[in-house]
């Protein structure tokens, strides 16, 4: 069961990074595109009009409000990594814990089995010892 919850963990912890860095990618993306609707209406042959400073001004908004989101959505995500890391190790420590169990439960048993024949033969040899002495008397 530990087992299959690691791999689960470790499945979620890699789907919560892919969509940590397809968000980080989305945010360089609005960046890049926002950089070069810039350089296109600043490198204008064209006198800058009004108009022209008016849309940078708008452009520049626009840009720091889906910035502002995106960077949000990349909170988010980092959080939803984070817990994944988290519940990997979790299940990490769960499957050693129960690994360890395990191994004391297999020795202990080892162990009990041990004494056990040990006991038994201490019986035998001591009912086939006695048995001798009988004989002898």
């Amino acid at each position: 069961m530990a087992e299959l919850r690691e791999g689960q963990a470790r499945r979620e912890r890699t789907s919560a990074r892919g969509e940590l860095e397809s968000a980080q990618e989305a945010l360089d993306g609005l960046d890049d595109g926002h950089a070069r609707a810039e350089a296109e209406l600043l490198g204008s042959e064209e006198p800058l009009t009004g108009a022209h400073v008016q849309l940078l001004q708008d452009g520049r908004m626009s840009h720091r409000g889906r910035r502002r989101a995106q960077e949000a959505v990349i909170v988010e995500r980092d959080a939803e990594h984070d817990a994944r890391i988290a519940e990997h190790e979790r299940a990490i420590g769960e499957q050693r814990g129960k690994e360890v169990l395990e191994d004391r439960m297999k020795r202990e048993l080892r162990e009990e089995y041990e004494r056990q024949e040990g006991r038994e033969l201490d019986e035998i040899a001591a009912s086939r010892s006695g048995g001798a002495s009988d004989g002898s008397d």
